[in-house]
């Protein structure tokens, strides 16, 4: 393999790495829950809400999870992805 080809790899590498840690500095919980309150719809897939807060899809998973775990949000599988929606406790906040 030549040395640029593995420069090349190493730099696909860095970059998917990047956009798998999301931005979680970025985007607060708070942040999340606006959107949640502020969109016109109910319910949403993980895809779609980090595409709105410019989140990756593993990095706004995790997060969904946590609020899920702290009772902010709700969630069902539904075929190959996941729906989310805001609950009382998360509206509150």
């Amino acid at each position: 393999m030549g040395l640029n080809l593995e420069l090349l790899i190493i730099i696909g590498v860095v970059i998917v790495r990047e956009c798998m840690a999301g931005r979680p500095e970025d985007t607060t919980d708070k942040e999340i829950i606006e959107f949640f309150r502020n969109s016109g719809d109910l319910v949403f897939s993980t895809g779609e809400i980090a595409e709105a807060l410019s989140y990756s899809q593993p990095g706004m998973f995790k997060r969904l999870t946590k609020l899920e775990e702290e009772g902010k949000v709700e969630s069902k599988k539904l075929g190959g992805t996941k729906a989310w929606w805001l609950v009382e406790r998360g509206k509150n906040e």
